[in-house]
């Protein structure tokens, strides 16, 4: 199973958080085309939110349940 978080401009005017749970792959890239379509904004997993190697070097997961990585960097602090 997988979810994918994204963002959506609501009838209020402000932007709200939603997450769909999906059974396989397939399903996630019709809602990720959908999103693109309606000009949603899709969250990564906040495990890459901090990696030194994302965006440049890796892509970073657009699975919310995944929560660890061999290849991750921690992004030292400046």
């Amino acid at each position: 199973m997988f979810e994918l978080h994204y963002e959506y401009l609501c009838s209020a005017g402000w932007r709200e958080e939603k997450v769909k749970r999906l059974e396989n792959y397939e399903q996630l890239d019709d809602l990720m085309a959908e999103c693109r379509e309606k000009g949603w904004i899709i969250k990564e997993n906040p495990i890459c939110q901090d990696c030194e190697r994302f965006p440049q070097n890796c892509p970073g997961t657009r699975n919310h349940i995944w929560t660890g990585c061999v290849n991750r960097k921690v992004r030292e602090k400046e």
